[in-house]
């Protein structure tokens, strides 16, 4: 996995649409459930908005041409997009010339069904 494509248009596109079935999630399940029951709306919001969704996704990852392990995703949108349901979430974006860290508790991001989403190319 690499993040060179972090600001390509069509992935801003999807994450925009995805961040809606979050907020579709939200409205009609209320706050407080736990990441299980949010990850499983979310897989039925993102269907039916006609994204396909992986849930549990393993992921090889390389560390200079090296194997370093095997990351779990919790869903991954249309084979290029991983979303993270977490709280708090740290969301560490490595795309840029500078690390970019936010940290996501109390606010917006943690109470829209808890998702970190992360922008990362899979090859």
């Amino acid at each position: 996995m690499h993040a060179e494509h972090a600001d390509n248009r069509e992935l801003n596109e999807l994450s925009g649409r995805v961040i809606g079935c979050v907020f579709t999630v939200l409205n009609t399940l209320g706050a407080g459930f736990l990441e299980k029951a949010n990850g499983n709306g979310l897989v039925y919001e993102v269907r039916a908005a006609g994204l396909s969704a992986v849930q549990q996704c393993g992921a090889k990852v390389h560390y200079r041409d090296t194997f370093v392990g095997k990351y779990f995703v919790d869903l991954l949108i249309n084979d290029v997009l991983l979303v993270e349901l977490k709280t708090p979430c740290l969301l560490l974006n490595f795309g840029k010339p500078r690390l970019e860290i936010k940290r996501l508790t109390n606010g917006l991001w943690s109470s829209a069904c808890s998702a970190c989403i992360a922008f990362l190319h899979l090859r």
